[in-house]
């Protein structure tokens, strides 16, 4: 293993596990483990911070300062601020939601791409559809089957998004307990989302989504 610092984990769908480490690529094969650095594949930079796999099977890999490779098992493509509407080259999370859009989050905003344009959302008054969020630092997405993005920040509250609308959560404005969120989850059987948070520990809403009571775990 290059290193003690595992960023992410991701299965693909042949069984193969893939894990980002702070110094390479690290794949599972189920016996065993063979890693991936720029030295010796296409991998752009060898600190990794988060994977995705689409639904073709391609491995979509963030890193700290290199943009995003993907990588199909034989061949790399690459999306960066050079050859991409990208905003930022540091890529803190990608999740691939059910139409195939892929949702990066960047140092700078969230970049959406769905195959054939590109929607950027930031706290400007040039993000798309003038849906200006509260923060840029993006920690998580997560993405509903209706088309709801949730957004987790860093230090710029929690953001909600739909096609028309955006509404963000902070302890300014709203009371809410924590402006940096780890990690959101959907719960789809139960209708809750959830919210891993730094130092307010977990979060539940339960109920719409628009106005849903919030439970905390500490």
């Amino acid at each position: 293993f290059p290193s003690n610092n595992v960023s992410d984990i991701v299965e693909d769908s042949d069984g193969t596990i893939w894990a980002g480490t702070g110094f390479g690529l690290c794949r599972y094969d189920g016996s065993s483990w063979s890693v991936l650095q720029s030295d010796n594949s296409g991998l752009p930079g060898n600190s990794v911070k988060c994977l995705a796999v689409d639904s073709t099977n391609r491995l979509w890999v963030g890193t700290l300062l290199n943009g995003i490779g993907i990588y199909d098992g034989t061949s790399w493509d690459y999306l960066n601020t050079d050859n991409s509407p990208l905003p930022d080259n540091e890529i803190n999370c990608i999740t691939i939601d059910h139409r195939g859009w892929a949702w990066i989050g960047t140092y700078l905003g969230v970049a959406c791409y769905t195959g054939s344009d590109w929607r950027l959302y930031n706290s400007s008054d040039t993000s798309y559809g003038g849906l200006m969020m509260h923060g840029n630092v993006i920690e998580d997405i997560g993405v509903r089957e209706d088309g709801l993005v949730a957004i987790c920040t860093q230090n710029g509250g929690f953001h909600y998004l739909t096609d028309t609308s955006i509404f963000f959560l902070t302890t300014f404005d709203n009371q809410f307990p924590d402006n940096t969120q780890n990690s959101v989850a959907f719960d789809n059987v139960n209708d809750e989302r959830w919210l891993a948070t730094p130092s307010q520990g977990l979060l539940r809403q339960g109920g719409a989504w628009e106005n849903g009571p919030w439970f905390q775990y500490t």
